[in-house]
């Protein structure tokens, strides 16, 4: 199961200022972010039907990449609307819960291009030979 979806992220990490201004901007991106995720997926598969254990991964389409501690700050956000997707609720999903695997990774967009895909597999199903739980 995959959906894309035209989000953009930024690096949380490299946002600075601490002004009223700027943390009311951060608050309506975080809003947005996790709004546009839970609702494009509603739109996309409908109510989750889906039973632990999942991999979940998240892709960060855009024109520069980011190091891999910038994009799990940039992606946090998309996590939380797919989690809240999972439970079936907006703002009350658990991402930490046992039996999800959260993987982060990005990908080279076109010029302009900022999205998210969302890429989820049953542990069940073959997955690379990748070793998730130890």
């Amino acid at each position: 199961m995959i959906v894309y979806m035209p989000i953009k992220t930024i690096s949380e990490s490299n946002q600075g200022g601490i002004s009223r201004p700027a943390g009311i901007f951060k608050s309506k991106r975080i809003k947005r972010q996790r709004s546009e995720t839970f609702y494009g997926l509603l739109d996309a598969w409908g109510q989750c039907r889906l039973s632990l254990p999942l991999i979940i991964i998240i892709t960060r389409v855009s024109p520069r990449a980011l190091d891999t501690d910038n994009l799990a700050t940039s992606l946090k956000h998309i996590q939380d609307g797919v989690a809240d997707w999972l439970c079936g609720k907006y703002g009350k999903g658990q991402d930490r819960q046992e039996g999800l695997c959260w993987e982060y990774t990005q990908q080279r967009g076109k010029p302009g291009e900022r999205a998210v895909m969302v890429t989820i597999h049953h542990l069940t199903q073959p997955y690379g030979l990748r070793v998730l739980w130890a």
